[in-house]
């Protein structure tokens, strides 16, 4: 998946995607609800499906 796709499919679901400027992993994080930071990698952001990003990186809001 290229980075402007996880941005949006993180924005869509009220989460932000960004570069952790020490690790150099991308994170997303929740905006508008309490939830957990996770984060990812490059070679696991480019290899990664739609369905798996959001599974597994998009925090539940419930």
């Amino acid at each position: 998946m290229l980075v402007a796709e996880a941005m949006r499919l993180a924005a869509e679901h009220s989460c932000e995607l960004s570069r952790d400027p020490v690790s150099g992993d991308w994170v997303v994080a929740s905006i508008s609800y309490d939830s957990d930071a996770c984060s990812l990698s490059d070679a696991a952001l480019l290899a990664i499906s739609r369905e798996d990003f959001l599974r597994d990186y998009i925090p539940d809001r419930f």
